[in-house]
This record gives structure tokens, sequence and C-alpha cells, in this order.
């Protein structure tokens, strides 16, 4: 007995989605500084959290959520507080593989740098093959 419902496309377009890939190398662009008060901890947070890959695809405004949830993670560290506030921005800032996968963000293995291979000498030029049997042909 068939099945009801619209015939499935060939090539299964209803099961992707876009991912958005980023090249797994650490991010060394520009980001805001924290306040030089903030605990030793939470400059750690801050190096790694500036470091993800994905911080390249980050604006100014995300940058300046970014700074607030670092204060969130300094009165946690200060308080043992916020601790829900702080897992939840740090699952939304992408900082675990999960919480990447959820949003869609791929790291991929940037292409190894080949080395350009030196010209060697060349040797006659390409012919079209079809035009030289042709003429082969025509001469008979």
């Amino acid at each position: 007995m068939p099945l009801g419902g619209r015939i499935p496309d060939s090539d299964h377009a209803g099961l992707r989605y876009q991912w958005t890939e980023v090249p797994n190398v650490p991010y060394k662009g520009p980001h805001p500084d924290l306040p030089r008060n903030a605990p030793r901890e939470t400059q750690a947070w801050w190096k790694a959290l500036c470091a993800l890959p994905h911080a390249i695809l980050w604006t100014d405004s995300d940058w300046v959520v970014h700074q607030v949830t670092a204060l969130i993670h300094a009165a946690f560290v200060r308080t043992g507080r916020h601790a829900v506030e702080l897992r939840r921005r740090e699952t939304a800032l992408g900082m675990t593989r999960d919480s990447r996968l959820r949003m869609r963000i791929r790291y991929i293995d940037p292409a190894p740098k080949t080395k350009q291979a030196k010209p060697t000498k060349a040797g006659p030029p390409p012919t079209d093959l079809a035009a030289e049997r042709r003429k082969r042909l025509t001469q008979k």
C-alpha cells in the first residue's frame, strides 16, 4: 500500500540545513579589553573566548554583549552567583562543541599550502584531437 504525502525530492533538500563553516584557526583580530581589575579566572576565560575561531563572525555589538558576559563571569568568580545566566550566555557564545553544533557552526581545517610547481619545459602545444582526426579522415 503506497504511503500518502508528497514524493520526496531526489536531493533531500528538506533535510539539509545551512552550516556556517569557519576556518579552524584562532582568532587574532581586534577585540575589546577587559578592565584591569577583572579576576585572573575571568581574564583566562576572556582570552579563550577571544581566540575562538568563530569570533571572526562577531560584530561590534556582539563584542559589547560579550563584555557584559565577562562581567557576569567575574561576578560568578567572586560570589558564586549568576551561574545559570553565565551558562546560558556561554551557550549563546558557542563556547562548547555542543553549542556550536546547535548554532550550526562547523570548524574546517584550512587547506594546506602547497608549493607552486616549477614550470617544466613545455612540449608541443595541446592540439585539437577532433580536428586532427577529421584531417586524417579527409586526406584518404
